[in-house]
């Protein structure tokens, strides 16, 4: 094992009843001196395997961090972007109050069950990285610096970009949800003008279609006061037909696209309106 020459054999101790004390010795230092080599050998492997422990579990938290700190950016920029567009109508946030909501529901649960855990990722990375530059000083080790980009305050940069974008599309998403039912309430406030003037206008063309005069002067004074108060109401509906039309051109002009054409609709509706009562005037 220590690779000593042999100077002794078996028979050189035993055959003797003394056997020299000279020989003894220097063949026993012979041992100490291979035991001290050995110890020595032995310290330079221990070192050598600790330097290797080392090294393997600095390149294991270093992949760790370059992997999540690669998958956090990514993430990050892919919501930034989903979140930088913003947008009425059906390729935006919708083109109605149930869908808004639906899409504000779904910013709310992104905010509750998918955000928070992309936060713990990116505090377990700073932790990994904490550890790693602590383990480098205490063991004389150059400090690890990660790539462009992916350093702790590029990626809380990031972060706080993509808080700026969730921030700026909720209150588009919100402002959106109140045009929308500020729209439909004008809608419903239209429905209910429109079909009382529709249901008025049926009345007196059916009335003015007829034919019918009176037979005697009592009817035709009866069927005068009917027409001189229709004289009153035509121009109090003139002023319905204009609120109408007024509530179409303001809606029309100032909404999006989507509620743009739902309001053309409307307009061509309060024309058609006005048209009617001048023919009837």
């Amino acid at each position: 094992m220590f690779d000593i020459p042999v100077m002794l054999d078996v028979e050189d101790i035993t055959s003797v009843k003394k056997p020299d004390e000279k020989i003894v010795l220097t063949y026993v230092s012979f041992f100490f001196k291979q035991f001290s080599v050995y110890k020595r050998d032995q310290a330079n492997v221990n070192a050598i395997k600790k330097a290797c422990d080392i090294t393997i579990r600095h390149d294991d938290w270093i992949e760790q961090y370059n992997t999540g700190s690669g998958a956090l950016k990514e993430w990050i920029a892919g919501t930034t972007a989903y979140y930088g567009e913003r947008r009425e109508g059906v390729e935006g946030f919708g083109n109605d109050t149930a869908t808004i909501k639906a899409t504000l529901t779904k910013l709310y649960g992104y905010k509750r069950d998918n955000k928070p855990v992309q936060k713990a990722a990116g505090a377990n990375l700073e932790g990994v990285l904490n550890t790693l530059h602590a383990s480098a000083r205490n063991n004389n080790r150059v400090r690890y610096a990660p790539s462009e980009g992916h350093a702790t305050a590029d990626l809380e940069a990031d972060w706080s970009s993509l808080e700026q974008q969730e921030e700026d599309y909720e209150r588009a998403c919100v402002a959106s949800y109140g045009h929308f039912q500020q729209l439909e309430c004008t809608q419903t406030r239209f429905g209910v003008k429109a079909g009382k003037l529709s249901n008025w206008i049926m009345a007196q063309s059916q009335l003015f279609q007829s034919g019918d005069f009176g037979a005697s002067s009592v009817a035709n004074l009866a069927l005068l006061e009917v027409f001189i108060n229709y004289a009153k109401q035509l121009e109090l509906n003139k002023g319905v037909v204009e609120v109408l039309r007024g509530w179409s051109e303001d809606e029309g002009g100032k909404r999006s696209e989507e509620k743009g054409r739902v309001w053309c609709g409307v307009l061509c509706c309060a024309v058609l309106c006005c048209a009617v009562l001048w023919c009837m005037q």
